[in-house]
């Protein structure tokens, strides 16, 4: 194999890496479906989703205070139960996607629900293409119509 070959080989790898578009398993439970639980007088619940952020063809990881909730593609949520306090959810980008993680301090009472949207676009200024994301809370009516049409259940990690 010439060096020409193998350097075609090497930039279709690339390209195949990067390209492509991470969702949800079509076979993963609706908001509808999911068993998502209720606040109580001791926790809240926290539901996160993507509905869509660039670059697609990454997942991000989700963590609360550090621990790893869950790898989140396009069109997915998951949630977990959050005690009262200050609580950090963060969003990390894999390496290759280049892009900034995200923070939101989440100032926790108890027996609420609390939904949090990471979202995106994809900008072109002056020929240059980048993206923005934002994290944001949101409040539960619109959260919840969201992900209706959206988004499917992404189990949280233990």
């Amino acid at each position: 194999m010439g060096p020409k070959l193998r350097k075609l080989k090497g930039v279709c790898a690339l390209a195949m890496m990067v390209s492509g578009c991470a969702m949800a398993p079509a076979d993963a439970p609706g908001f509808a479906e999911a068993d998502i639980a209720e606040p109580n007088e001791q926790s809240s619940v926290l539901v996160v989703y993507r509905k869509y952020a660039p670059p697609m063809a990454y997942s991000v990881t989700t963590k609360l205070n550090g621990k790893v909730l869950a790898d989140l593609p396009n069109g997915a949520f998951t949630w977990t139960r959050m005690d009262p306090g200050e609580q950090t959810l963060t969003i990390e980008w894999p390496f290759l996607a280049m892009q900034p993680d995200r923070k939101q301090v989440l100032k926790v009472a108890p027996g609420k629900y609390y939904f949090v949207e990471f979202r995106g676009n994809f900008n072109v200024l002056l020929g240059v293409g980048y993206s923005v994301q934002n994290l944001g809370e949101i409040n539960r009516d619109r959260a919840v119509a969201e992900l209706r049409e959206c988004c499917r259940y992404v189990r949280s990690h233990p």
